[in-house]
């Protein structure tokens, strides 16, 4: 089953602090791959190395990431430590996107912390890698594959490594779908605009 046509739009969660001028203003993501999952149990990291990203939860795993390089070598490898010896690294170029989305790996590190968007998410789940998420993405959706930290992160990558495929791929077809049928209403999410912008 294909959802070429599907397009998707991201509502924002919750933030850290409150304020009576926040308006929760929903994205907007179109599948356009729609891959099935990758049998792959390499794991990836495509994402800038901001400290919410976490990118240290896959130091001494078999991984691949794409990311700002000068920032990952200067901080994360030179100040910070960690060797991610098991990691390639690719600098992260745009006109590249596709072709490291396309590598195999087929696990996504996708456990940011106070992740409001999740584009990068949708993103995975699109090229059909199914992603470790942080417990705190507050999505409503009993999904097997989520951690906390990277002692839980790690466990949690090997747990993905023992279950079979089959396992991997019903979870990572819940997740797709949950996508597609709670953010799927491109007219919801023009309203949600127009009542932003008319004041409502």
């Amino acid at each position: 089953m294909t959802h070429s046509k599907n397009k998707v739009w991201i509502g924002l969660y919750n933030f850290p602090y409150k304020t009576d001028n926040l308006y929760q203003i929903p994205n907007y993501y179109e599948f356009t791959q729609n891959k099935e999952l990758s049998e792959s149990t390499k794991i990836g990291f495509a994402a800038r190395v901001e400290g919410r990203k976490n990118v240290e939860y896959v130091d001494g795993l078999d991984s691949v990431i794409s990311t700002n390089s000068d920032t990952f070598n200067k901080y994360y490898r030179g100040k910070f430590g960690f060797k991610f010896e098991k990691s390639k690294i690719y600098k992260f170029d745009y006109k590249f996107k596709e072709r490291f989305y396309n590598l195999d790996w087929g696990i996504s590190h996708s456990c940011f912390q106070n992740e409001p968007f999740g584009y990068g998410i949708f993103e995975a789940v699109d090229y059909g890698k199914l992603p470790i998420l942080h417990e705190d993405w507050q999505v409503p959706l009993d999904y097997k594959y989520k951690a906390s930290d990277k002692e839980s992160f790690q466990k949690m990558y090997q747990t993905i490594c023992e279950d079979d495929f089959e396992t991997r791929k019903k979870e990572f077809e819940k997740l797709k779908n949950w996508m597609i049928q709670h953010f799927s209403n491109k007219e919801v999410w023009k309203e949600k605009l127009l009542d932003i912008y008319n004041g409502e």
